[in-house]
């Protein structure tokens, strides 16, 4: 069994946007993911943009 935590902190702050913070920062919940899910990099990120969810790059 395999628990994966990951805190999102820049996204825990509403109102912050996220034009001023590094890729690497915006992107600190979705990689992780990616990685353990055996997915391209930036996978998750385009198909939340396809989908216009918010927040997506």
């Amino acid at each position: 069994m395999q628990i994966l935590v990951v805190i999102d902190g820049p996204g825990a702050h509403a109102g912050t946007g996220t034009g001023s913070h590094p890729e690497v920062v915006t992107r600190m919940a979705v990689s992780p993911a990616e990685r353990e899910l055996g997915l391209e990099n930036g996978t998750l990120t385009r198909r939340a943009a396809a989908l216009g969810v918010s927040g997506a790059s």
